[in-house]
């Protein structure tokens, strides 16, 4: 069914499901607060606890930017500054 709303045990808004189901695509769980479809129900939880809404704890030595998870900095630092991201803190040395 599309759109349907599935209530969870709990009574926080972040533990209801949203089952979403389109055409080529399994059924993903949606974060409420920013509309994020995940296939993994554990998945949408973690990004509702660590990252919804939060700013990015690991940020670019080189850049501006910052992101919730470690390894995209790592890439981020291999595709925007073609290099490793412990490259680029080693090499002022």
């Amino acid at each position: 069914m599309r759109g349907q709303v599935v209530e969870d045990s709990k009574d926080e808004e972040s533990e209801v499901d949203v089952e979403v189901e389109s055409e080529g695509e399994a059924t993903k769980y949606r974060c409420v607060r920013c509309g994020r479809g995940y296939n993994r129900r554990d998945n949408r939880d973690r990004h509702t606890r660590l990252e919804c809404g939060r700013p990015g704890r690991f940020r670019c030595p080189i850049c501006p930017l910052s992101f919730t998870r470690k390894n995209n900095v790592t890439r981020h630092m291999a595709r925007i500054h073609s290099r490793p991201s412990s490259e680029s803190l080693s090499s002022s040395f």
